[in-house]
């Protein structure tokens, strides 16, 4: 069976928001930060999510990108360990009153990516990013993407 990843993504977005809550809280994760630029400049709104590699992590984690810059907390954060890192832009801005996490959020984040692709597939659907969360940081990390694929 072949799973259809993008879709995925989408639907495992809303899970990241709530990521550090409930049962999870148990487990030691750490902050990270950082920033997305895309053909040098910061790239304006989008999400990271950060995919865990190692089998024995459990948690996958992510956060907003604004302006270029995305911060998750300690308790959103990841577990130490190595992960696949996903990069999405989002163009469309939230309708006004509308908090993130929320349904209306997940809908237009959604809808952002059925129309608009600025980050290409090497960044996303089929990274080629990681990066290594270590126990006790630092845990800043920056991606430099390029809006033309890979060969191209």
């Amino acid at each position: 069976m072949r799973v259809n990843r993008p879709l995925l993504c989408v639907l495992l977005l809303p899970a990241l928001v709530l990521a550090g809550c409930g049962a999870e809280a148990d487990y030691p994760r750490e902050p990270f930060s950082g920033t997305v630029t895309i053909d040098g400049k910061p790239l304006a709104k989008g999400h990271v999510v950060f995919e865990p590699k190692d089998q024995g992590v459990p948690t996958q984690s992510g956060g907003e990108v604004v302006d270029g810059k995305f911060d998750v907390p300690q308790e959103a954060g990841a577990m130490a360990g190595t992960y696949s890192v996903l990069v999405f832009a989002d163009d469309a801005p939230l309708p006004v009153g509308v908090q993130p996490g929320t349904v209306e959020a997940d809908a237009a984040i959604r809808k952002a990516a059925k129309t608009v692709v600025k980050v290409p597939r090497q960044f996303n659907i089929n990274t080629t990013l990681s990066a290594e969360v270590k126990a006790g940081g630092p845990n800043a990390f920056s991606f430099d993407l390029t809006s033309k694929p890979a060969g191209k």
